[in-house]
């Protein structure tokens, strides 16, 4: 397996911490697709390089009757790390180093 540059070989824990969403932001790049927006930057945990779908655009099947969804802010996403590169203690068939972090998406 190829390692991004600078990644850190951190070991697999399922964390956040505040300053994630703002690190991730700060150099991310998202790119239009056709069902919705792909979200590419670094790991700010590991370092790892990633990309992030994040699919607004699906089919979905009405709500029974007398069903209530939740409501959120759609443009606060959450975002886990799914860096290709190899933590120890990382369970298989996961991804990543186990950091997660919110982030809100704006038109500019």
């Amino acid at each position: 397996m190829t390692s991004s540059a600078g990644h850190r070989g951190v070991s697999y824990k399922e964390i956040t911490e505040d300053g994630y969403g703002d690190a991730f932001a700060r150099d991310a790049r998202a790119t239009p697709t056709r069902r919705g927006v792909r979200v590419d930057g670094d790991c700010p945990r590991c370092a790892g390089q990633m990309s992030y779908p994040l699919v607004d655009k699906v089919f979905r099947s009405p709500s029974p009757l007398g069903t209530q969804v939740p409501t959120t802010d759609p443009n606060v996403v959450a975002i886990l790390c799914t860096c290709p590169e190899d933590h120890p203690d990382q369970p298989d068939g996961e991804k990543g180093c186990g950091a997660y972090w919110n982030i809100t998406l704006s038109a500019t």
